[in-house]
């Protein structure tokens, strides 16, 4: 998409505006074109490919103040919201405001190529696509991520499904007012029942987070659910939301999260056996899983979200505490 003022020879008409005057002709296009990515919506946008009666349109324009909107060239050469491949993803609760998705790890809150994967907006997006053959224009949506976990963890997703929600609950977040819980497999044994670990985070190298003495403050608890032989079954409450947050707490405290190759919970080989009889550890990927959010609405209620454990992390356990009940004598 180069040049201000591509030829007309093909133009794309919009459908006619809805009855929502407060909206920006950026937001409603963006509605209407769902499956392209917002960057490349105002790249039309600064091109002067969006246009009124003839003349650009400016992105944040009130939609009541234009009429017979159209797209200069159409949007062939617009990229799209990579698809990948599907799997691993599944909405489990939906409010009038929020998408609850239970994701698989591995699975990317936003497309990523180098994943292969579908990612949980392009998941929201194809599903939208299909509905809007029979769905009502009035209630067209476009998916907004509001928050995101790292590939490898699994559990909860929260995506907004139009813009007012995704300003409430993106203030939420932001102000800590959205209670987050992570269920979390650490190695060692965590003696105290409760710990609070209070440490700045900031970037480390090499895509890592680092503990600081200074820097934004960040702060988790830890509440012990199970001990078993050489590892502990946790829950974590992040009371801010740092980058890795969890993650770098719990090697902090010396205790890393199982599978965690960043942050030293990587399995190793077991020296007292030989290479042919290594044990393998009980879970494949990061042993970290969004359990349960609960998040204020407007009105001041409370909203809860739960995703289960994973499939893989409920063998897990069921792995570790059958062995801690063998070395026991249980």
């Amino acid at each position: 998409m180069t040049g201000s003022s591509p030829p007309p020879d093909r133009t794309l008409e919009l459908p006619p505006k809805p009855d929502r005057p407060d909206q920006s002709v950026f937001d409603f296009v963006a509605v209407v074109l769902v499956d392209r990515p917002k960057h490349a919506i105002l790249e039309l946008f600064s091109n002067g490919r969006v246009r009124a009666g003839g003349q650009p349109v400016s992105a944040r324009a009130s939609i009541r103040d234009v009429d017979d909107l159209h797209i200069v060239s159409g949007i062939d050469d617009v990229p799209t919201i990579a698809g990948g491949e599907p799997g691993g993803i599944e909405i489990v609760r939906s409010t009038n405001a929020i998408h609850c998705l239970s994701k698989s790890s591995g699975v990317p809150v936003l497309p990523d190529p180098r994943s292969g994967r579908q990612s949980c907006l392009s998941f929201l997006v194809e599903r939208e696509r299909l509905e809007r053959q029979t769905k009502d224009r009035r209630a067209w949506e476009r998916p907004r991520i509001v928050h995101r976990i790292d590939r490898a963890t699994s559990g909860v997703v929260l995506v907004a499904r139009d813009l007012h929600a995704e300003q409430w609950l993106s203030r939420a977040f932001e102000t800590s007012r959205v209670r987050k819980e992570y269920a979390a497999i650490l190695l060692g044994v965590v003696a105290p029942a409760r710990v609070v670990i209070d440490c700045a985070i900031v970037p480390g190298r090499k895509g890592r987070m680092r503990g600081a003495l200074r820097g934004p403050s960040a702060s988790t608890e830890l509440t012990v659910i199970e001990r078993y032989a050489d590892s502990t079954l946790v829950v974590a409450r992040p009371r801010t939301g740092r980058t890795h947050q969890i993650r770098v707490h719990t090697a902090l405290l010396g205790h890393p999260v199982l599978g965690d190759p960043l942050y030293g919970g990587a399995h190793e080989q077991d020296p007292e056996l030989p290479p042919d009889g290594r044990a393998s550890p009980p879970i494949a990927r990061l042993a970290l899983h969004a359990w349960r959010y609960v998040v204020p609405d407007p009105d001041g209620r409370e909203e809860v979200f739960t995703v289960p454990l994973a499939p893989d992390l409920e063998r897990a356990v069921r792995v570790l505490r059958s062995s801690a009940d063998l070395q026991s004598g249980g």
